[in-house]
């Protein structure tokens, strides 16, 4: 993290960790990370690989 941080010198990251669901536009979420299904069809969703329970 420290070098890409490094590189992105003008990028401000924040990490949040929840099991809750919540409104991601209403809350000022840009990039979220979620392990299952997206639930929400109006967002835009990329499979970055899978995961076995």
């Amino acid at each position: 993290m420290p070098t890409f941080m490094a590189a992105h010198p003008q990028l401000e990251l924040e990490v949040s960790s929840t099991d809750r669901q919540f409104d991601l536009v209403q809350e000022g979420f840009d990039c979220v990370l979620r392990i299952g299904p997206v639930g929400d069809e109006t967002l835009i969703a990329r499979p970055l690989g899978s995961c076995a329970w």
